[in-house]
């Protein structure tokens, strides 16, 4: 929408300058905002689209062009669900005109306002435009029109100046504000086009990669040369000390050996096995002859190589320490053989008759021993023989060329063949020789084969013993069958030796000599009949074994006399005669008779008392007693009571005791018309025994009863005083009634397993402190009075524990800028850990990090050296947090940055380095030559500056140090940083010349204090060659010779290490003149 008013606008604006005689702006046309209009719109799931033409007509005229150009590139918003369109609104004037659309989407529910003042007022907005453009159409269509001459062209257009410049009606074009051009001032002008080496963005040159300036003429340089160097032409010319193309890199003051290292931030970083300030000077005998690595002046050698140097070879697997080794060959001692006498050795090389194996000959068939010398016989005789000489001799049993076949005994005799060692006999032959004869099918097994014949055993007969005998041939009374005895009739018995009895006495009785002896109870030749008791004593019959008496006679054997109608059941029969049981009567028992003729209180009525009202039991004699006593309601103080009676009585006493020792019995009365009463003024939580009684004509019923126990108050007030990780403390209301004591009740909700904590305590404590319970666990806590043994009603609460933070909390391992914290997890069950951490007594300043439960340990980065830090841990979970564990620690001082070597002469080092962040005392600086020696110690006070820069003096000429400097504050030193840094060799001292001659000079010098290879001694001859001789380090004095007679000259003598030179010591000293 905000596109579209500023083109509006802008054209409103231009065709506004409207001339009247001289092109002069005659007027401003403005209209007042009208209030919104009713419009329909259409349905939520609909797009809002509004489509606008306006139609301007210019008159024709030749001094007014008008830019037709396309409109910008911005591309017009069309809903998803419509297919671009091409709108063309023409008049019918087709060349004399400009066409205005502006068309706006509102996409479907892009809003979501289908009747919101929003969308009324932007409506509003669009019918304010339309009478705008209405007005500014009306102006252009009078006649004197923009300019004079016709518009040509396309029907589009831009927004006259695009805001950066004001449109003239003289010229009928635009007049451009600076750092902008073109027809409708919609082109950025940059100065000098930015050289094509940039781009114009609103009037500025936005230079590209590798240019800068006002208009990108300038080469820019890489990382602006980092301030350390100067930019020409692209080119960084470096500050003394830096180089590289961006001047990043500090110069190392002596260049590095290419060969053995490289130059980091000003100094040499040398490969193992080199030192120096060159890096050339190898640390190691030899190089290591290049077989190995430098450490620490000790040969690290590669594989196959040993020594002090790595110059020899080494045996594979050092010969197992089984040989010697000769120049990496291994001479292998007896036994031992292989290229690293790993192998072992076999005896006398198995003779060629078999391979070497692990020491042990396996020989080649048909050869034996340890060493393959003996000949093998076949199959080694399966172990069954002896060897000789190749052939089987075979042990006894055993037979042919390998003693495999088993041999037979005694050939078997000539009656049969050997198999596998045994006999198989010919027929009629057995032994295990076959030298047996044999027994018609060997007697069967049941008898001895004497020379042919069968001798059989007991029980067998028959020629080859295969028929079974009978004992004593069955006495001739029988037949023999299988063995048994088949008895002939009358006889029995396992030889039918026994006379048998008739139906052998039916199974009931011993057959004797032929005859039934009967079991009692049976009777009979054959013992089939059943016999009766004594006869049934001559007074009955006996059928089947029972008696059936004759009139007048009873019992099993009829021996009893009979009672008339067996007295009815109800009574004894004593010799014929009837004795009653009670409640019957007659001769035969048949009359019912009453209990105590119902103590003269009822009717006796078919052996029945009919009892008077009032009176029960089976004789009449009780007063009905009351019944289905039941307790209604209890109180602290009272219990209800209700019965039942269905007979008129006259009152009921109603007597209530205490079941404890030395209770008192206590009663009322209550009318004979009621059956329920109250018993009040009862004591709290005691347990009684009531009974009510019916009283009839001062005669006393038997009780109802029953035992009921007035209630126990339930506590009153309890609140809780405080909660702890592991405790709770709780208080509550007194109560004024006698009990014993209080029981109060821990139970943990969260595991339901755990046993309840209960806890008694006395009259008159009103508040209880549980420990021991878990943290961060829910408890239910019930209070309960006890009295007599029963506990009362329950006062319950429910509280949570408090999450315990982690314990033993430990920082440690702190340096200037981390500190390691450590904890043991605690016993709560949480969702994580909070750690927080800040500057100690710095509200606000503190920074959080949520940990999960598991951990242990957090490492915290990024502190400020020398800060007291105060650390926290709580633990969390849900809307829950523990009390924080804490602790306070101090960060350490941070040691020095960017330590480096500034100069060094042959006395002195100047360092340098950069202050580190701490407030410190000063820096103490330690150093001590490599190569050994007391060590020095020196403080230095901390430069206001950024860095510090401090001389190291009185030092070893040409002598390595070994240098660390630590940041001190009161008793509190950094970790050192550190370098190692050389002093300059000394000049040799004192040159000079004592003698001379016209072609001779002889010099004379001291030695310097550094340790030196040799001297080299430098002069020019008078022709302008020069001169350079080396002389050995012990030299202090030379004779120059082969000089020009009265020449003066310029003599230098250094002193030289590896590659190092002292400064040179010089004289100036001239020949003599030749004498004439």
């Amino acid at each position: 929408m905000g596109a579209v008013t500023r083109l509006l606008a802008g054209i409103c604006l231009a065709f506004l300058a409207l001339r009247a005689d001289g092109g002069v702006l005659k007027k401003v046309i403005r209209h007042k905002r009208q209030s919104g209009v009713n419009i329909t719109l259409p349905e939520e799931n609909q797009p809002v689209v509004f489509n606008h033409i306006y139609n301007i007509k210019l008159p024709v005229g030749a001094q007014c062009s008008v830019d037709l150009e396309s409109a910008s590139g911005e591309k017009e918003l069309v809903p998803p669900s419509e297919s671009r369109e091409s709108f063309q609104e023409h008049t019918l004037d087709r060349e004399n005109q400009i066409v205005f659309t502006h068309r706006i989407n509102i996409p479907r529910r892009a809003c979501g306002c289908a009747a919101a003042p929003d969308v009324k007022e932007l409506l509003s907005r669009l019918e304010e435009l339309e009478n705008l453009v209405s007005s500014l159409r009306e102006q252009c269509t009078m006649g004197a029109g923009c300019c004079l001459q016709p518009a040509e062209g396309r029907l589009d257009t831009r927004p006259f100046c695009s805001g950066h410049g004001n449109f003239s009606t003289e010229g009928c074009g635009c007049v451009c504000e600076p750092g902008w051009k073109g027809p409708n001032c919609s082109e950025p002008d940059c100065p000098g086009n930015c050289h094509l080496q940039g781009q114009c963005l609103d009037g500025q040159c936005i230079c590209d990669e590798g240019f800068t300036g006002e208009d990108c003429s300038q080469l820019a340089c890489p990382s602006d040369c980092n301030d350390q160097g100067k930019c020409t032409n692209g080119v960084c010319i470096c500050f003394e000390g830096y180089t590289g193309a961006d001047c990043s890199r500090e110069v190392c003051p002596v260049p590095c050996s290419k060969e053995h290292g490289r130059c980091v931030d000003g100094q040499c970083v040398c490969q193992d096995g080199f030192a120096g300030d060159d890096c050339n000077e190898p640390l190691c005998l030899n190089n290591c002859y290049n077989r190995g690595r430098c450490v620490e002046n000790e040969c690290v050698c590669d594989e196959g190589f040993t020594g002090e140097d790595c110059s020899e070879l080494i045996c594979p697997k050092d010969c197992f320490d089984r040989g010697r080794c000769v120049n990496g060959t291994c001479y292998c001692e007896e036994g031992f053989t292989g290229e690293d006498c790993g192998q072992l050795t076999c005896p006398h090389a198995c003779h060629g008759q078999g391979r070497c194996e692990a020491g042990q000959c396996v020989c080649h068939e048909g050869f034996a021993g340890v060493d393959c010398s003996e000949k093998r016989c076949p199959a080694d005789c399966h172990h069954h023989g002896r060897c000789t000489d190749g052939q089987c001799e075979c042990d006894d049993g055993f037979t042919g060329a390998d003693c495999s076949e088993l041999r037979c005994p005694n050939g078997c005799s000539g009656h049969g063949h050997c198999v596998n060692g045994q006999c198989v006999c010919d027929e009629g032959y057995t032994g295990e020789d076959c030298s047996q004869l044999r027994c018609p099918n060997d007697c069967n097994s049941r008898g001895r084969c004497i020379e042919g014949k069968c001798v059989c055993e007991q029980g067998f007969q028959g020629y080859d013993c295969s028929e079974m005998s009978c004992p004593n041939d069955c006495h001739q009374h029988g037949r023999c069958v299988n063995g048994m005895c088949v008895c002939d009739d009358g006889y029995m018995g396992e030889d039918c030796r026994d006379l048998r009895c008739p139906k052998d006495c039916s199974h009931r009785g011993r057959c004797v000599e032929g005859q039934c002896v009967c079991e009692d109870g049976f009777t009979g030749r054959d013992c089939a009949e059943l016999a009766c008791p004594s006869d049934c004593h001559g007074q009955g019959r006996c059928v089947n074994g029972q008696c059936v008496c004759h009139e007048g006679f009873m019992g099993k054997d009829c021996k009893e006399r009979r009672c008339p109608s067996d007295c009815h059941g109800r009574g004894r029969c004593v010799d014929g005669q009837c004795v009653c049981h009670e409640g019957f009567t007659g001769p035969d028992c048949g009359q019912r008779s009453c209990p105590n003729d119902c103590s003269n209180l009822g009717q006796c009525v078919a052996g029945r008392c009919i009892c008077n009202e009032g009176y029960t039991g089976e004789d009449c004699s009780e007063v009905s007693p009351p019944k289905d006593l039941i307790v209604t309601e209890v109180t602290e103080e009272t219990v209800n009571l209700a019965w039942d009676n269905e007979m008129r009585v006259t009152e009921y006493l109603v007597m209530y005791t205490p079941t404890h020792e030395d209770g008192l019995e206590m009663q009322f009365r209550v009318p004979g018309d009621q059956t329920s009463a109250t018993i009040r003024e009862l004591e709290p939580g005691v347990e009684y025994f009531i009974r009510v009684f019916a009283i009839l004509e001062n005669k006393k019923s038997i009780p109802v009863s029953a035992r009921v126990a007035t209630y126990l108050p339930a506590p009153e007030g309890l609140k809780f005083k405080s909660i702890k990780e592991t405790s709770v403390e709780v208080e509550w209301d007194p109560l004024d009634i006698a009990f014993e004591t209080w029981e109060i009740i821990f139970r943990n909700m969260n595991k339901e397993d755990e046993e309840e904590i209960t806890k008694s305590l006395r009259r008159p404590e009103t508040t209880y402190r549980q420990t021991g319970l878990a943290p961060g666990q829910e408890y239910e806590i019930s209070l309960h009075i006890v009295k007599n043994n029963t506990r009362g009603p329950g006062l319950k609460k429910v509280t949570t524990t408090r999450l315990d933070a982690p314990s033993q909390m430990e920082v440690k391992d702190v340096t200037d800028t981390t500190a390691l914290v450590t904890w043991f997890k605690p016993l709560a069950e949480i969702d994580g850990i909070e750690l927080s951490y800040g500057i100690k007594d710095v509200p606000g300043d503190r920074t959080t990090i949520d940990l999960t439960a598991d951990e242990t340990q957090y490492s915290i980065g990024n502190l400020k050296p020398d800060t007291e830090y105060e650390v926290s841990l709580t633990s969390r979970r849900v809307d829950m947090a523990s009390n924080p564990a804490k602790e306070t620690f101090t960060t350490g001082l941070d040691a020095p940055r960017n330590l480096r070597r500034v100069s060094q002469t042959d006395s002195s080092i100047t360092l340098e380095w950069r202050n580190g962040k701490a407030a410190i005392d000063s820096y103490r600086i330690k150093y001590a030559p490599i190569s050994g020696g007391d060590h020095a110690e020196v403080e230095v006070p901390k430069s206001q500056q950024a860095t510090t820069k401090t001389t190291l003096t009185g030092l070893r000429p040409g002598t390595e140090y070994g240098i660390g400097v630590s940041a001190v504050k009161g008793d509190m030193e950094s970790n050192p940083a550190t370098i190692n840094a050389a002093t300059d060799m000394d000049a040799p001292k004192d040159l000079r010349v004592s003698e001379k001659t016209e072609t001779t000079m002889t010099l004379f010098w001291k030695s310097p204090l550094a340790k030196f290879d040799h001297y080299r001694l430098n002069y020019s001859l008078a022709s302008g060659q020069p001169m350079e001789v080396q002389l050995p380090r012990d030299t202090t004095s030379y004779v120059l010779r082969g000089l020009e007679p009265g020449q003066e000259y310029s003599i230098l003598l250094r002193a030289e290490k590896g590659r190092h030179r002292s400064k040179p010591a010089r004289v100036k000293a001239s020949t003599g003149e030749v004498s004439r």
